[in-house]
This record gives structure tokens, sequence and C-alpha cells, in this order.
């Protein structure tokens, strides 16, 4: 056990990297993502959000929806793996995959 620390390894650890995505899909370091509203938003219901309101995407929630991943309330690293993301494409299926979804300290 133990050697030095090779950071040229990372990039072919790739279950490893699956192991942190899931992680932080299932306890995300935050809390939401908070954002203010540049414009009004209806909503379905029909309410009106007004713009210059704050709103707070919740992460935990989004994270958990099965209709964006598959037993949601399971600890399943493969749903990472390049397998995984051809067989969403190949479904139409790739909200999961799209970069901003999975930023564990937001995007900005």
């Amino acid at each position: 056990m133990g050697g030095d620390y090779d950071e040229a390894l990372l990039p072919k650890l790739s279950y490893l990297k699956d192991c942190v995505l899931e992680s932080t899909r299932l306890d995300p370091a935050a809390p939401g993502v908070p954002r203010v509203l540049r414009q009004d938003l209806t909503l379905r219901s029909g309410q009106v959000l007004p713009a210059g309101l704050m709103v707070l995407g919740v992460c935990s929630v989004l994270n958990r929806d099965p209709k964006y991943f598959e037993r949601p309330d399971e600890f399943y690293p493969e749903r990472w793996s390049e397998e995984a993301k051809a067989k969403r494409a190949a479904e139409g299926n790739t909200i999961a995959d799209h970069p901003m979804m999975m930023k564990p300290f937001s995007f900005g």
C-alpha cells in the first residue's frame, strides 16, 4: 500500500469521479442555488413571481427527482459511467448530463 501520489493518474480513476458525483448528488454541499428573477415568471398554476424576487433552486429535491434520475434515492455511481450516459442520450433523457446539473458549489 502507499506510494507516491501521481496526479497524472486522476483522469484514469473514472469510478472514483463517479462516486464523488453520486455523493454530491445525494448530499449536496449547498442547500440550493439562489437567483434573482430578471423578469416576471408565471408558474403553471398561474401565480406570477415578480422580477427582482430571489428564488432558490433546491438541489436535494431536483437531485432526487425520479423524472431525472433512475433509482433516485440509491447510491448508484454507475449512473455516471460513459455507458449510462450513452444510454440516456439514446433515450433522449440527458438532463442529468447537462454540465450545470452537478456543480456542488454552484456555477457563479
